[in-house]
């Protein structure tokens, strides 16, 4: 089995930000050399970034454009028979 193999292109994936493909070499080598304690701390190393990830894509919410930004003043229509303030050029 080619193991330095898999290990440095799980190090290549890692520091490309690919940890997914990262974690799929290094599970590899821990599995191929389960006595290996560089791997294995590697292979912990890429789990804790996946899962920052996958946490991080889960929390993350896209903005939404407030409703407020959409009115325009000059549109509302007030009725002549409203007797409370008026907004009149800027003044009230």
């Amino acid at each position: 089995a080619f193991v330095k193999a898999y290990y440095r292109r799980g190090i290549s994936h890692l520091a490309l930000g690919k940890t997914k493909l990262a974690l799929q070499d290094l599970r590899a080598v821990a599995r191929l050399r389960p006595n290996d304690a560089a791997a294995q701390a590697k292979m912990r190393q890429c789990e804790k970034i996946v899962r920052l990830e996958t946490f991080e894509a889960a929390i993350r919410t896209e903005e939404a454009a407030s409703p407020f930004d959409s009115i325009n003043l000059d549109e509302i229509e007030v009725e002549e028979s409203y007797t409370g303030p008026r907004w009149d050029e800027g003044n009230i």
